[in-house]
Protein backbone atom coordinates (compact mmCIF):
# COMPACT_ATOMS: atom_id res chain seq x y z
CA UNK A 1 0.00 0.00 0.00
CA UNK A 2 1.43 3.34 -1.05
CA UNK A 3 1.80 6.13 1.42
CA UNK A 4 0.01 9.32 0.45
CA UNK A 5 2.44 12.24 0.47
CA UNK A 6 1.63 15.36 2.50
CA UNK A 7 0.33 18.37 0.61
CA UNK A 8 3.14 20.59 1.91
CA UNK A 9 6.27 18.63 2.83
CA UNK A 10 8.54 20.29 5.34
CA UNK A 11 11.52 20.20 3.00
CA UNK A 12 9.75 21.39 -0.14
CA UNK A 13 11.75 23.63 -2.47
CA UNK A 14 10.85 27.23 -3.15
CA UNK A 15 9.49 27.78 -6.67
CA UNK A 16 11.85 29.36 -9.16
CA UNK A 17 10.30 32.55 -10.54
CA UNK A 18 11.60 33.74 -13.90
CA UNK A 19 8.57 35.80 -14.89
CA UNK A 20 6.39 38.22 -13.00
CA UNK A 21 3.05 38.30 -14.75
CA UNK A 22 2.20 34.60 -14.19
CA UNK A 23 0.90 34.48 -17.76
CA UNK A 24 1.87 31.54 -19.99
CA UNK A 25 2.48 33.87 -22.95
CA UNK A 26 5.27 35.54 -21.01
CA UNK A 27 6.97 32.24 -20.27
CA UNK A 28 6.53 31.13 -23.88
CA UNK A 29 8.29 34.29 -25.05
CA UNK A 30 11.18 33.67 -22.65
CA UNK A 31 11.52 30.06 -23.81
CA UNK A 32 11.29 31.06 -27.48
CA UNK A 33 14.16 33.52 -27.06
CA UNK A 34 16.33 31.13 -25.04
CA UNK A 35 19.58 30.02 -26.71
CA UNK A 36 21.33 28.73 -23.60
CA UNK A 37 21.93 25.14 -24.74
CA UNK A 38 23.13 23.55 -27.96
CA UNK A 39 19.75 21.97 -28.63
CA UNK A 40 18.30 25.45 -29.03
CA UNK A 41 20.69 26.56 -31.75
CA UNK A 42 18.79 24.85 -34.58
CA UNK A 43 15.35 25.13 -33.02
CA UNK A 44 12.62 27.01 -34.87
CA UNK A 45 9.83 26.70 -32.31
CA UNK A 46 10.01 25.35 -28.75
CA UNK A 47 8.09 22.23 -27.77
CA UNK A 48 6.34 24.17 -25.05
CA UNK A 49 3.69 21.64 -24.04
CA UNK A 50 -0.09 21.75 -24.18
CA UNK A 51 -3.25 20.94 -22.29
CA UNK A 52 -5.48 22.40 -19.63
CA UNK A 53 -3.60 25.25 -17.86
CA UNK A 54 -5.72 24.56 -14.78
CA UNK A 55 -4.96 20.85 -14.80
CA UNK A 56 -4.45 19.06 -11.50
CA UNK A 57 -2.35 16.43 -13.28
CA UNK A 58 0.83 17.24 -15.20
CA UNK A 59 2.42 14.55 -17.36
CA UNK A 60 6.17 14.99 -17.80
CA UNK A 61 8.03 13.14 -20.54
CA UNK A 62 11.65 12.60 -21.57
CA UNK A 63 13.67 14.83 -23.92
CA UNK A 64 11.72 15.04 -27.21
CA UNK A 65 13.13 13.54 -30.41
CA UNK A 66 13.09 14.70 -34.03
CA UNK A 67 9.77 12.88 -34.48
CA UNK A 68 8.13 15.06 -31.84
CA UNK A 69 9.82 18.13 -33.33
CA UNK A 70 7.92 17.66 -36.59
CA UNK A 71 4.56 17.37 -34.84
CA UNK A 72 5.28 20.08 -32.24
CA UNK A 73 4.12 17.60 -29.61
CA UNK A 74 6.18 16.27 -26.64
CA UNK A 75 5.07 12.72 -27.57
CA UNK A 76 4.18 11.24 -30.94
CA UNK A 77 0.56 10.88 -31.95
CA UNK A 78 0.45 7.08 -31.68
CA UNK A 79 1.70 7.07 -28.09
CA UNK A 80 -0.59 9.94 -27.21
CA UNK A 81 -3.60 7.96 -28.39
CA UNK A 82 -2.49 4.95 -26.35
CA UNK A 83 -1.92 7.10 -23.29
CA UNK A 84 -5.34 8.72 -23.65
CA UNK A 85 -6.94 5.26 -23.57
CA UNK A 86 -5.02 4.32 -20.42
CA UNK A 87 -6.18 7.50 -18.71
CA UNK A 88 -9.76 6.88 -19.81
CA UNK A 89 -9.60 3.41 -18.25
CA UNK A 90 -9.35 5.08 -14.81
CA UNK A 91 -11.84 7.82 -15.72
CA UNK A 92 -9.27 10.52 -16.35
CA UNK A 93 -9.94 12.72 -19.35
CA UNK A 94 -7.21 14.12 -21.61
CA UNK A 95 -8.91 17.49 -21.05
CA UNK A 96 -7.89 17.29 -17.37
CA UNK A 97 -4.18 16.96 -18.15
CA UNK A 98 -1.26 19.21 -19.08
CA UNK A 99 1.57 17.57 -21.03
CA UNK A 100 5.15 18.82 -21.18
CA UNK A 101 8.66 17.49 -21.75
CA UNK A 102 11.71 17.83 -19.53
CA UNK A 103 13.27 20.16 -22.13
CA UNK A 104 11.67 22.66 -24.48
CA UNK A 105 13.93 21.68 -27.38
CA UNK A 106 14.19 18.27 -29.11
CA UNK A 107 17.22 16.08 -29.56
CA UNK A 108 19.09 16.68 -32.76
CA UNK A 109 19.61 13.49 -34.78
CA UNK A 110 23.30 14.38 -35.01
CA UNK A 111 23.61 14.36 -31.21
CA UNK A 112 21.10 11.71 -30.13
CA UNK A 113 23.84 9.63 -28.45
CA UNK A 114 25.63 12.59 -26.87
CA UNK A 115 24.45 12.15 -23.29
CA UNK A 116 26.64 14.92 -21.88
CA UNK A 117 24.95 17.38 -24.25
CA UNK A 118 21.55 16.00 -23.27
CA UNK A 119 22.30 16.36 -19.57
CA UNK A 120 23.54 19.92 -20.08
CA UNK A 121 20.36 20.81 -21.96
CA UNK A 122 18.17 19.29 -19.24
CA UNK A 123 20.02 21.18 -16.53
CA UNK A 124 19.85 24.46 -18.47
CA UNK A 125 16.14 24.07 -19.16
CA UNK A 126 15.24 23.28 -15.56
CA UNK A 127 14.48 26.94 -14.78
CA UNK A 128 11.86 26.98 -17.56
CA UNK A 129 10.42 23.66 -16.43
CA UNK A 130 10.04 24.81 -12.82
CA UNK A 131 8.41 28.08 -13.87
CA UNK A 132 5.99 26.23 -16.14
CA UNK A 133 5.00 23.83 -13.35
CA UNK A 134 4.67 26.77 -10.95
CA UNK A 135 2.18 28.44 -13.28
CA UNK A 136 -0.01 25.34 -13.57
CA UNK A 137 0.28 24.33 -9.88
CA UNK A 138 -0.86 20.71 -10.27
CA UNK A 139 -1.63 18.38 -7.39
CA UNK A 140 0.09 15.39 -8.99
CA UNK A 141 2.77 14.79 -11.61
CA UNK A 142 3.08 11.55 -13.56
CA UNK A 143 6.66 11.35 -14.85
CA UNK A 144 7.54 9.04 -17.73
CA UNK A 145 11.08 7.68 -17.86
CA UNK A 146 14.21 7.65 -15.75
CA UNK A 147 15.78 10.74 -17.32
CA UNK A 148 12.76 12.95 -16.64
CA UNK A 149 12.35 11.59 -13.10
CA UNK A 150 16.02 12.11 -12.23
CA UNK A 151 15.86 15.66 -13.55
CA UNK A 152 12.72 16.82 -11.74
CA UNK A 153 13.76 15.19 -8.46
CA UNK A 154 17.49 16.04 -8.71
CA UNK A 155 18.62 12.51 -7.98
CA UNK A 156 20.51 9.62 -9.58
CA UNK A 157 18.06 6.95 -8.35
CA UNK A 158 17.28 4.44 -11.11
CA UNK A 159 13.79 3.73 -12.41
CA UNK A 160 13.52 0.36 -10.66
CA UNK A 161 13.93 2.20 -7.34
CA UNK A 162 11.62 5.04 -8.42
CA UNK A 163 8.60 2.93 -9.25
CA UNK A 164 6.06 2.12 -6.56
CA UNK A 165 7.04 5.08 -4.40
CA UNK A 166 5.69 8.60 -4.11
CA UNK A 167 8.07 11.56 -4.17
CA UNK A 168 7.66 15.28 -3.52
CA UNK A 169 8.52 18.20 -5.76
CA UNK A 170 7.66 21.65 -4.42
CA UNK A 171 4.67 20.19 -2.58
CA UNK A 172 3.47 18.26 -5.62
CA UNK A 173 3.01 14.49 -5.40
CA UNK A 174 5.22 12.83 -8.02
CA UNK A 175 5.10 9.27 -9.26
CA UNK A 176 7.66 8.11 -11.83
CA UNK A 177 6.82 5.33 -14.26
CA UNK A 178 8.42 3.72 -17.30
CA UNK A 179 9.31 5.67 -20.41
CA UNK A 180 6.42 5.88 -22.86
CA UNK A 181 8.38 4.02 -25.55
CA UNK A 182 8.96 1.14 -23.09
CA UNK A 183 5.39 0.95 -21.82
CA UNK A 184 3.96 -0.28 -25.11
CA UNK A 185 6.80 -2.68 -25.87
CA UNK A 186 5.35 -5.46 -23.69
CA UNK A 187 2.18 -6.38 -21.83
CA UNK A 188 4.08 -6.53 -18.54
CA UNK A 189 5.36 -2.96 -18.91
CA UNK A 190 1.89 -1.78 -19.88
CA UNK A 191 0.44 -3.47 -16.79
CA UNK A 192 2.99 -1.79 -14.51
CA UNK A 193 2.30 1.63 -16.02
CA UNK A 194 -1.44 1.08 -15.71
CA UNK A 195 -0.98 0.35 -11.99
CA UNK A 196 0.90 3.65 -11.64
CA UNK A 197 -1.88 5.51 -13.43
CA UNK A 198 -4.47 3.92 -11.13
CA UNK A 199 -2.44 5.15 -8.15
CA UNK A 200 -2.35 8.65 -9.64
CA UNK A 201 -6.14 8.62 -9.91
CA UNK A 202 -6.42 7.63 -6.25
CA UNK A 203 -4.14 10.40 -5.00
CA UNK A 204 -5.83 12.99 -7.21
CA UNK A 205 -9.16 12.08 -5.67
CA UNK A 206 -7.77 12.32 -2.14
CA UNK A 207 -6.03 15.64 -2.68
CA UNK A 208 -9.07 17.22 -4.32
CA UNK A 209 -11.25 16.33 -1.34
Amino acid sequence: KKEIPPSKPANSMSPTKIFDSHEPDTLYQIVSQCRDCQFSQNRVLPLFGFGNPQAKLVILTDVPSEVEKKSQNPINRENQTRLEKMLQSVELSWNEVYLMAVTKCPFSVDHENDFSMRDQAIDTCKKHLKAHIEYITPLVMLVFGQTAAQSILSTTVTIDKFRGRWWNFQGIAVIPTLDISEIFSSQQNKKEAWMDIKAVKKVLSLRKS
